[in-house]
């Protein structure tokens, strides 16, 4: 598509929206700054610098502005929601601004990928994916300094690491992201360094002790699997031994996977009627929360309890304040009813069959869309146990990553242009 350059995005447009990706990814611990009487979010403040840089965009586009089937599913899901968030006033009075608080999160993801979108793609270091690589460097960094002084965190069972984000699944689900980036990196420059980092990646990775993370990524790798060729297989067998080795290596980790026994129904039932303080594991937890909202939710069944409305009405609390639902299909049972959850299916439906278009082809082979796709399914997958839709962090990697392909695949990479 030709451009004006009147109507082409100043450059630095492209490092200004990494930069603010890295910045919220790194400060995300951060959500209750006091200054004075007053109390600042400071990843709230990212979140809505992004919403900025996306209208800036879209005036200084105009008419030219690109848009993508995507964002028609984002847009149709968001307004959608809207309902959701008038529930909340009418229910829980000043406490629904919480639900606009979540609306303009989640506005805030597509925002993301439509600026990617919209801004013409560069070969190299400057391309978007290569960009969004340096998003890792504080998270990782500090986690690896978490890893070695041992200042993760106990409060989640076992010395466990989370570097800026905010728990240690949050930073295995982000990790999954990078693993899958990295790799796509590797498999394109096959320099050593690129599989370093992925081993770097993995230390970290198991330092998590995610069970969730665990199951995602190795989702991500069959998925891969799916398309590699013989070479890349031997590289994806290499990559098994070693985060088994890992795992291994690490007691903590070993204990962690016994918890899969918890699958069992009869562990599940006996979780579900808990008595009050009584220890079991994560997946006996969650069956025990997702009970518990599950009655919540009977109460209200078709249009819920208005938009980020779960943890106050989670009778399941610790020091008064309910639990997250840590899974997603439940949470948006929970807040928008039955109807709302379908809503919620469709969308989550549509973007996977856009996905699936445009990685589908099979001459493509391991592109950067099919592992982007896989991603996207196994958080999906995960989202079942966690609270996938909350993690800020690796949604706008994720989206931001596909505006940039998408772009790509829309439109030649430029070298000379400046934006």
């Amino acid at each position: 598509m030709h451009e004006t350059n009147d109507n082409r995005p100043r450059a630095g447009m492209r490092e200004l929206l990494v930069a603010l990706i890295a910045g919220r990814s790194a400060l995300e611990l951060y959500t209750g700054v006091e200054l004075g009487a007053y109390r600042l979010n400071v990843p709230s403040l990212f979140g809505l610098a992004l919403l900025g840089l996306a209208a800036w965009i879209v005036i200084q586009r105009g008419r030219t502005l690109s848009w993508h089937p995507l964002l028609t599913g984002w847009a149709f899901w968001l307004i959608l929601l809207l309902p959701a968030v008038a529930v909340g006033f009418e229910l829980h009075g000043r406490q629904g601004f919480f639900g606009v608080r979540e609306w303009v999160r989640l506005l805030s993801i597509p925002a993301v990928f439509l600026v990617a979108y919209n801004l013409p793609p560069r070969q190299g270091w400057r391309s978007g994916p290569d960009l969004l690589l340096l998003v890792l460097a504080v998270p990782l960094t500090a986690a690896i300094a978490q890893i070695v002084l041992r200042t993760g965190t106990t409060e989640f069972g076992g010395h466990r690491v989370m570097g800026t984000l905010f728990h240690p699944n949050s930073l295995a689900l982000f990790l999954v992201f990078f693993v899958g980036l990295s790799y796509w990196k590797a498999r394109q420059s096959e320099g050593w360094f690129w599989l370093m980092l992925i081993a770097v990646e993995l230390v970290v990775f198991v330092a998590t002790l995610s069970l969730g993370g665990l199951l995602m990524l190795a989702g991500l790798g069959g998925w891969i699997f799916l398309r590699e060729n013989t070479r890349g297989r031997v590289l994806l067998v290499c990559l098994v031994v070693l985060l088994a080795v890992l795992v291994g290596i690490k007691g903590e980790a070993r204990a962690k996977l016994q918890t899969m026994e918890s699958f069992t129904p009869a562990t599940a039932s006996d979780s579900i009627h808990l008595e009050e303080g009584e220890r079991v594991d994560s997946l006996g937890w969650r069956y025990h929360n997702w009970s518990g909202l599950v009655s919540v939710w009977r109460s209200r069944p078709l249009l819920g309890w208005g938009l980020h409305q779960s943890q106050f009405v989670n009778p399941v609390k610790r020091d008064g304040e309910g639990y997250a639902p840590h899974n997603d299909l439940l949470r948006s049972l929970v807040e928008t009813g039955a109807l709302g959850l379908v809503v919620y299916g469709v969308f989550v439906g549509f973007c996977a069959y856009q996905m699936l278009r445009i990685a589908w082809p099979h001459h493509a082979g391991v592109s950067l869309a099919w592992i982007l796709t896989g991603v996207f399914f196994v958080s999906q997958a995960g989202s079942l146990g966690d609270n996938v839709i909350a993690n800020s962090a690796f949604q706008f990697c994720l989206w931001s990553a596909w505006g940039f392909e998408l772009r790509r695949r829309f439109e030649p990479p430029a070298i000379c242009h400046s934006a």
